[in-house]
């Protein structure tokens, strides 16, 4: 009987060799085989011997860290030696696997500088070995349902290393960031405390690390502390909380790498290698990295684990139209929303315009239909631990009521024309379009005019193409429907001018400051990178973006046409598009303009990345069965495919570069980590230097107001208020300030 791991089974080599196509004959190809395995191995348990002795600060020397690497290597090349040999059982082989490595601790252990303690060489001894283990099981496993013996690990550790060699900054245990990196490691430690004292769930912040009853990000973004509270638990509470915040960073890296290999090789399952490539280049787009070094956004970028089951859900869904793919949206959007709810409101804005241009352009059959709601069923299931708990906090009266107006009144408007105009359905679908008019103008902004406009251009297109064929017209409908929304928007614009009352100044600010910096979006990113950082989703996937629009007209696939339209709308809030990009900012749903209009290059550019990313690997698949596509041509896209590959992972240097120059020592560290520094910390936010006064844990909420000039330097500060007060004699002093109007922000 075979062993689930593979383990006391002296014929391995020789069956993976048949499974695999390959002679039994036990000879070069499997030695080969063996030699990759054992490096495999020795890759997976480098990586956690590296991150136990940087986390648990272990304070070894390299030599006596590779020393003990070395030990387990040779350990298991003898154990693996020992099953092949022909015996009943591999236990043997087993007993040195596991003890082996104990042993050679216990020889070692006095001669090194800072020796171990019982405690900690046992863990090593299991995790390095489980972890071995483990990959040689996951790869026993994908050896047995085809996949290449070789190939296939050499793939994954390629992809997985080049998420983490971009975030190997994040391997340590001390402060790295600034303000908010900090105010996020403050909650996650109030989390770990009320989690080591057993209540579960954690709701609201309690102890002295967010004394005030703090709810976010407790409540609306919960999988970062959730993946900290495992790793608490996986490694016995030997950790510091900063330690368990970067192993958050480092599993979504991971997670979100080898998701999106994942999903793009079940897309492309000959193409593995093609699926490898945009893997890293989602993983290492500087638009992710740029949120997590220059900006601290660990919300934000912990949806990078999540977005691939949302890509995947709706390629899956879009490119088959059989009713699968949704139960993976599903997972996808769930974990999205609890990651961080700004990227979560994009994701889902993308989600409904896939999956609703889907069934409006494309069929609809009864297996789609019933797909579509399990996935509904299974989200509402999923995401009510998030959603129940948010209920609970206090809203607005009648918050997103006019949003819903908008949206479902543009959706009637593109459903009526469509199915009026191009697909040949009844002409009795054109009744929605002047109600869905109407219920669009009940929204805050003039998306009636809007909807008007779009449906005058429509029928003008469709006036022009009366002599084409249904199914050319159908074919195009997507594309023309597109142009006509954005052509309608520049009209309206037009029509509206450029005071109308209903305007969002906030949104249009932010187009502007985007706007001056536009080439930052798409040269290569700076060596010298400042706290501003680079968002842009890199190089390589302006390419994608490129081959998409080229792909918009030309193919037939209706999963290449809306991802090219989900990934062409964010540009117009980087570029200023005349009219087009005024209106659409300018006149964005109210709720949508809260969520996500801060700072609109670190919320919009992430999900771009991902748009593009998965874009590329279903135009791929389009072209791989494209009979028109010749080998010169594949030949070329290869080429350019590896250059964007490698252009996307040199760009990442920078980030880790500035990843290290930010990180505190270890005194500093400790010291911001202070009871009594927190307490006061909560008050000035860390934003200023502390005043003198401050000392012990004691502090004066009413001392820390301050007036700052234009550029942020103080104008009068906590030590300058305190001098007026003693010199008038008074206990409080009210002060007074106006909005600059050179600096509104």
């Amino acid at each position: 009987m075979r062993s689930s791991f593979g383990l006391g089974d002296r014929r391995d080599l020789a069956e993976v060799s048949v499974e695999s196509g390959a002679h039994k004959t036990g000879g070069g190809w499997a030695w080969g085989k063996f030699v990759a395995d054992r490096l495999g191995e020795l890759a997976v348990a480098a990586l956690t011997w590296f991150g136990i002795h940087e986390f648990a600060h272990l304070r070894l020397a390299a030599r006596e860290w590779l020393g003990l690497l070395a030990v387990w290597f040779v350990i298991w090349c003898a154990a693996s030696l020992l099953r092949l040999r022909k015996t009943r059982s591999g236990w043997l082989g087993l007993a040195v696997e596991w003890l082996g490595p104990g042993a050679g601790i216990l020889l070692i252990n006095a001669r090194l500088t800072h020796p171990l303690t019982w405690g900690r060489g046992l863990y090593l001894v299991l995790a390095v070995s489980g972890v071995a283990m483990a990959w040689r099981a996951w790869v026993r496993w994908r050896v047995r349902h085809g996949a290449d013996a070789v190939g296939e690990p050499v793939r994954v550790l390629l992809v997985g290393a080049a998420a983490l060699v971009a975030l190997l900054p994040f391997f340590n245990d001390r402060l790295m960031g600034g303000t908010d990196a900090r105010w996020y490691a403050y909650m996650l430690r109030d989390f770990i405390d009320q989690l080591r004292s057993g209540i579960f769930p954690v709701f609201i912040g309690q102890g002295e690390f967010a004394w005030n009853g703090a709810v976010h990000p407790f409540r609306s973004a919960p999988v970062y502390m959730h993946v900290a509270g495992i790793w608490d638990f996986l490694t016995w509470r030997a950790l510091n909380v900063l330690a368990l915040q970067h192993l958050s960073v480092l599993t979504a890296g991971l997670v979100g790498a080898l998701g999106f290999y994942a999903a793009a090789v079940a897309l492309l399952p000959t193409r593995r290698w093609v699926a490898a490539g945009f893997a890293v280049l989602y993983a290492v787009a500087p638009a992710w990295l740029g949120v997590l070094y220059c900006a601290d956004a660990y919300m934000t970028f912990m949806a990078l684990g999540a977005m691939p089951a949302v890509l995947y859900g709706n390629a899956r869904s879009l490119i088959s139209e059989d009713g699968r793919g949704y139960g993976w949206l599903a997972v996808g959007l769930a974990s999205v929303w609890m990651s961080h709810p700004p990227t979560a409101t994009l994701a889902t804005l993308a989600t409904i315009l896939f999956q609703g241009g889907s069934f409006l352009f494309g069929r609809a059959p009864r297996e789609r239909w019933r797909g579509a709601i399990k996935g509904a069923l299974l989200f509402g299931g999923l995401a009510g631990y998030y959603f129940v708990s948010m209920s609970e906090l206090p809203k607005a009266p009648g918050a997103g009521r006019e949003d819903a107006f908008q949206i479902a009144g543009l959706f009637l408007v593109i459903a009526g024309l469509a199915n009026g105009f191009f697909m040949g359905r009844s002409r009795w679908w054109l009744v929605t379009v002047p109600a869905g008019a109407w219920l669009a103008a009940q929204g805050r902004g003039p998306w009636g005019w809007w909807m008007v406009a779009t449906t005058v251009v429509v029928a003008v297109a469709a006036m022009l193409l009366r002599r084409v064929s249904r199914e050319a017209r159908a074919r195009h409908a997507c594309a023309i429907l597109f142009v006509a929304l954005l052509v309608g928007a520049g009209l309206a614009q037009v029509w509206c001018g450029p005071e109308h009352p209903a305007r969002n100044e906030a949104t249009l600010a932010g187009l502007k400051t985007n706007q001056s910096h536009l080439l930052e979006f798409f040269l290569p990113v700076d060596a010298k990178l400042g706290t501003e950082g680079n968002f842009q989703p890199g190089t390589g996937l302006w390419i994608v973006l490129l081959v998409l629009g080229w792909s918009f007209w030309r193919a037939e696939k209706l999963a290449v046409k809306l991802f090219f339209v989900a990934a062409c709308l964010p540009c117009f809030a980087l570029a200023r598009v005349p009219w087009i990009s005024d209106f659409l900012l300018g006149y964005a749903p109210n709720g949508l303009v809260q969520i996500v209009s801060f700072t609109l290059p670190i919320r919009i550019l992430p999900i771009l990345s991902a748009v593009l990313a998965m874009g590329g690997v279903i135009a791929w698949a389009g072209a791989a069965t494209d009979a028109r596509s010749s080998g010169w041509r594949q030949r070329g896209i290869w080429v350019l495919l590896g250059l964007a590959v490698g252009w996307g992972f040199w760009q990442t240097q920078p980030f880790a570069k500035r990843g290290w120059a930010i990180i505190d020592s270890r005194t500093r560290t400790e010291d911001k980590f202070q009871p009594e520094n927190v307490v006061m910390d909560r008050f000035i936010y860390d934003l200023l230097p502390h005043p003198a006064y401050l000392s012990h844990g004691r502090t004066d909420p009413w001392l820390q107001a301050r007036l700052l000039d234009n550029v942020e330097q103080v104008v009068i500060g906590p030590d300058e208020t305190a001098r007026l007060m003693e010199q008038n004699g008074a206990r409080r002093v009210r002060l007074t300030a106006r909005n600059d109007e050179k600096n509104p922000a």
